[in-house]
């Protein structure tokens, strides 16, 4: 099914509006992480470096879902790490640091992938500005699509439909203007009357 061009603006925006709500989502995951008894942590630290290694080292990975800074999964781990270490200092036992060198030898950004980039503790590490990028949207492009595509005989809306025609339209009329290079205001009254020929043509039947 094919996504218009109101569909796409609209999950750009809600896209958008999880990004910029992402610290707030991150600082609760992490308090939530927190509630965890240190073993819990702990089979959770394991559980994140063997499925982070896996990943990587198959390749088989989208490259925002690990390595963003507020969803990613290293992040996920890094704050799982940052949350364990916290529990032991309150409960006063040892703390041992997990083996991430594995991940390490990964290169993000020219950089190894050491998992402490990715922690809340080191403030240089957080971007300043959120914004989607290209391969942000070509992801919540697929994901729409998909979500689109798993009841493929379903109807769309009266209300998708009619954006629907409105785009196919749109573009049309845009285009002829920017083919014959002329003025939209110096057209309005031709277009106008096409359209309105049209919607007879459409209202007799002959289509």
């Amino acid at each position: 099914m094919k996504i218009t061009k109101r569909q796409l603006k609209r999950i750009i925006a809600e896209e958008t509006q999880k990004l910029n709500e992402a610290p707030a989502y991150r600082m609760r995951e992490y308090e939530r992480k927190k509630n965890q008894t240190l073993q819990q942590l702990m089979n959770s630290i394991r559980s994140q470096i063997t499925f982070i290694e896996g990943q990587l080292l198959m390749g088989s990975f989208d490259y925002e879902d690990m390595f963003d800074w507020d969803f990613g999964h290293i992040a996920g781990l890094a704050d799982t790490i940052d949350a364990a270490r916290e529990k032991a200092a309150e409960e006063g036992v040892p703390f041992v640091e997990p083996d991430t060198s594995r991940i390490a030898e990964y290169q993000h950004r020219g950089k190894p992938a050491v998992v402490s980039r990715w922690s809340m503790n080191e403030s240089t590490s957080k971007p300043n500005k959120m914004k989607i990028t290209k391969r942000q949207l070509q992801r919540i492009i697929r994901e729409e699509k998909a979500r689109l595509n798993e009841n493929p005989g379903a109807m769309p809306s009266a209300d998708e439909r009619q954006h629907g025609y409105y785009d196919a339209i749109a573009d049309l009329v845009f285009g002829e203007i920017a083919a014959a290079g002329l003025p939209a205001e110096a057209e309005l009254p031709i277009i106008i009357a096409a359209l309105e020929g049209l919607a007879r043509d459409l209202q007799s039947g002959n289509y």
